[in-house]
């Protein structure tokens, strides 16, 4: 707005210009381009806050929205945690049915091996009596173990 749009919209008295005159029409005219300087920052101001007041809204329908979900996760996990606690067993209720298994499987075993003890006790008392015959063998020929001896040295080391 230039200060001759300004002039147009306010007629200036047609005496005789006197300084008197001119400073009041000047000073009309500065009052009114300070109201339109006004109610254009004013314009300005109600736009910027009705855009601060509807981004203030949007982001509390989001802040409420995003709480509604988060109670609604929460409720969902407590739920699942529930669920999973109904289908866990005790660790008590596990070492008893594993101590059971154990008690039945050491009582199979001990079974199992009393019917086979005569021939445990057989079976050892004979391998005892071979090995004592062994030892007997290679004690009365020493000759023997000393001919292997030898007989290796000449085919390994010739």
């Amino acid at each position: 707005m230039t200060t001759g749009e300004l002039l147009s919209d306010y007629p200036l008295s047609n005496t005789q210009p006197s300084p008197l005159n001119f400073s009041t029409d000047l000073v009309a005219v500065l009052q009114e381009f300070q109201k339109r300087k006004a109610a254009k920052s004013s314009s300005r101001a109600s736009t910027l806050q009705n855009k601060a007041k509807a981004a203030i809204s949007q982001a509390r329908k989001n802040a409420d929205l995003a709480v509604r979900e988060g109670i609604a996760n929460i409720e969902q996990f407590k739920a699942n945690l529930d669920e999973l606690k109904l289908q866990e067993t005790s660790q008590d209720k596990n070492i008893r049915d594993l101590t059971q298994l154990w008690q039945a499987h050491d009582t199979l075993t001990r079974t199992t091996l009393s019917l086979y003890q005569p021939f445990f006790e057989d079976l050892s008392c004979r391998r005892a009596e071979e090995v004592n015959a062994a030892s007997a063998t290679s004690t009365s020929f020493p000759t023997f173990a000393c001919l292997l001896i030898r007989f290796q040295r000449l085919v390994f080391w010739s």
